[in-house]
């Protein structure tokens, strides 16, 4: 498991780069730095999420994937499991690679793109990724 730090370059109404905004992410990636939906599956409750944004409260959620079956299909952000109108999906993050200094792009809750940097990834000691919940999680998320 890695522990993803995305940045906002651009967008949600941000016309400049932003350290307050943007994502912490424990993700399953491979060697590569791609996202592993088989290791999403055996791991799929310690995928979360947190967002932090400007001077409103973080967000706490999970990384989920959905299979090309499904009509809205591939990885998204899903912050509340009882509504689908939060998720927000990422632009084939099924191929990105995670790396520190690359960049992607996520459709906001209006359908807007916004752009992010990957400003840092980080090997996650077993210990921390397994025991961290998007609820225990949430308030640190921002410091």
């Amino acid at each position: 498991m890695k522990r993803v730090l995305l940045h906002l370059v651009h967008g949600g109404g941000q016309l400049h780069p932003s350290r307050r905004h943007g994502y912490d992410i424990v993700a399953p990636l491979d060697e590569e730095g791609r996202l592993n939906t088989d290791l999403w599956r055996s791991h799929w409750a310690y995928c979360r999420v947190i967002r932090f944004w400007g001077d409103s409260p973080s967000l706490a959620g999970m990384l989920k994937y959905r299979p090309a079956a499904l009509e809205e299909e591939g990885w998204f952000f899903d912050f509340d499991p009882n509504s689908s109108d939060d998720d927000q999906f990422g632009y084939r993050l099924d191929i990105r690679k995670f790396i520190q200094g690359g960049y992607l792009s996520l459709h906001d809750r209006h359908d807007d793109v916004c752009k992010f940097q990957i400003v840092n990834v980080a090997e996650l000691p077993a210990q921390e990724a397994f025991e961290r919940r998007p609820e225990a999680a949430a308030s640190g998320a921002a410091s």
